[in-house]
């Protein structure tokens, strides 16, 4: 199982377009990570045409959720594409039946795959750590920091942050064992997430026939994904007192739902997907 491991962390290091994808997330990382901090230390934000600015030790979760900071979005571009390259590629290459052919069962070519998503999380993970800690710590006012620089809020969000991830990749990682193809992949991964998940939504809620259906929606992979990460589910007392009703807009005005059901969704979510892929390998020819 550790050779398992070894040969697929091998295979990710060596392929040029990781790293590639991973330099490109963290330069439009630092890009925004630069534009939030102000002069100095500090996080500089716009909500409804109102500057606001928040100390080091508040910033975290406006990263993840806050309007105009758009981390999950890059995120949810970068993390489906650099595993959709990853995976498809076995087939695109027939590296995916050789290693069939050599002695891997299917279900250990999938936990291979379902490996490298988690090494494709980790690696983005640790990039917003990494511009996180130099952003919110070495530019920082040490006087800022009063209740720690990283509270258990943050790592409540840093952990959900690394549960999207994995998600995303889980789902890219589905469609590229149903194309085996990059390019027919990525294109329906994003026809997925962005017609089926979020315009039809928009579509549906034009009648009240259909509402429900919209409703629906909102227990859907990709919003669940988006969902865990809001930063008002870990420190609602905090923004609120810092934004009032302006923390009011973050969700739309919308009843959230329950932290505790869209984690148990969430995690649901990474179990089906995973198990669909399984059933999609076993079934299949390679």
């Amino acid at each position: 199982m550790n050779t398992l491991f070894q040969i697929e962390f091998r295979k990710m290091l060596k392929r040029k377009a990781f790293w590639v994808a991973l330099a490109l997330f963290g330069g439009f990382l630092t890009l925004i990570y630069w534009n939030m901090f102000a002069r100095g230390g500090g996080v500089a934000i716009e909500v409804n045409k109102m500057k606001l600015t928040l100390n080091s030790s508040q910033w975290w979760g406006f990263m993840f959720g806050f309007p105009g900071i758009n981390v999950v979005a890059i995120a949810a571009f970068f993390v489906p594409i650099t595993v959709v390259m990853l995976a498809a590629s076995e087939f695109t290459f027939k590296t995916a039946r050789q290693n069939v052919i050599d002695g891997l069962t299917r279900g250990q070519f999938l936990l291979a795959k379902v490996v490298s998503v988690l090494f494709v999380a980790l690696a983005y993970f640790l990039v917003v750590m990494a511009l996180g800690l130099y952003f919110g710590y070495v530019r920082a006012d040490a006087t800022q920091l009063v209740n720690g620089f990283i509270r258990t809020q943050e790592l409540q969000m840093l952990g959900a942050y690394f549960l999207m991830l994995v998600g995303y990749g889980l789902l890219a990682l589905l469609f590229s064992l149903m194309a085996r193809s990059s390019g027919a992949a990525i294109g329906l991964f994003f026809f997925y997430t962005i017609m089926v998940e979020q315009m039809l939504s928009q579509l549906f809620r034009l009648s009240e026939a259909t509402k429900w259906l919209a409703d629906a929606i909102v227990y859907a992979p990709g919003p669940i994904f988006k969902d865990i990460i809001k930063p008002d589910r870990y420190d609602n007392a905090g923004i609120m007192s810092m934004l009032g009703q302006m923390g009011r807009s973050m969700n739309g005005g919308a009843e959230p739902l329950a932290t505790n059901t869209v984690l148990a969704c969430a995690l649901g979510y990474v179990v089906l997907l995973s198990a669909a892929s399984y059933l999609l390998v076993k079934r299949t020819d390679l």
